[in-house]
């Protein structure tokens, strides 16, 4: 799947997180986390060529789940490029709070890969901000470098991305749900580098408001 969500549509990113990617999901298709990409704050999405989610309910879902406020210096991320395999799934419990209704009702009317690329961008957003606590992702883009790859209910993406304050990180994940998509059960990340600037436009990585906000 070229372009991923990012919940926040292929690129679109519960704390925060889902809420960027629920945003994808009515946006782009529920996918971030996300520009044209697919690809979890709670509902924005994630830049991705499908939106599922709007950016109303991504942020919705982010202002439902934890209001840590972000680290002032996000430039260098410490225990980068190590995998971080998910002790506790964090998805299910995010999407099951009160004031993300609208979010639940959007992902149950998906189905197939669509359905599982934004189950797994949720979860990517969220595992992400419970790895390192002022990180609140915006944006997942699942192909940046690379296409995503699904099968039955595994969804692989490792060459992804995610934003967070106007940076971009390189971000690869591999998430397993049940059979019938219904949650995921288990998650997988690595955080890699921060993409320099200079190569954003290349990758269609954007800075800034969602451009598909008012689409």
């Amino acid at each position: 799947m070229k372009n991923g969500t990012g919940f926040g549509k292929h690129q679109r990113g519960t704390g925060p997180v889902v809420a960027s990617v629920l945003l994808h999901l009515v946006a782009a298709g529920i996918v971030l986390l996300f520009p044209p990409r697919t690809h979890l704050e709670p509902p924005r999405e994630i830049p991705v060529t499908v939106d599922v989610f709007t950016p109303q309910q991504f942020q919705a879902i982010r202002n439902e789940s934890s209001r840590i406020e972000p680290s002032t210096d996000t430039t260098v991320l410490s225990g980068r490029n190590s995998t971080v395999t998910a002790e506790n799934i964090l998805s299910g419990s995010v999407l099951n709070e009160p004031g993300n209704e609208e979010a639940r009702i959007s992902l149950s009317k998906l189905s197939g890969d669509t359905r599982l690329e934004q189950l797994c961008i949720i979860e990517a957003m969220e595992q992400i901000h419970h790895w390192r606590s002022d990180i609140k992702p915006e944006w997942i883009v699942t192909s940046v470098r690379s296409d995503t790859q699904t099968k039955d209910s595994t969804y692989v993406a490792e060459g992804a991305a995610f934003r967070q304050e106007d940076r971009w990180y390189d971000l690869s994940f591999k998430c397993e749900a049940t059979p019938r998509l219904e949650e995921v059960v288990a998650f997988e990340f690595t955080v890699g580098e921060r993409i320099p600037p200079n190569q954003l436009e290349r990758h269609r990585l954007f800075i800034g408001p969602d451009p598909h906000a008012h689409d």
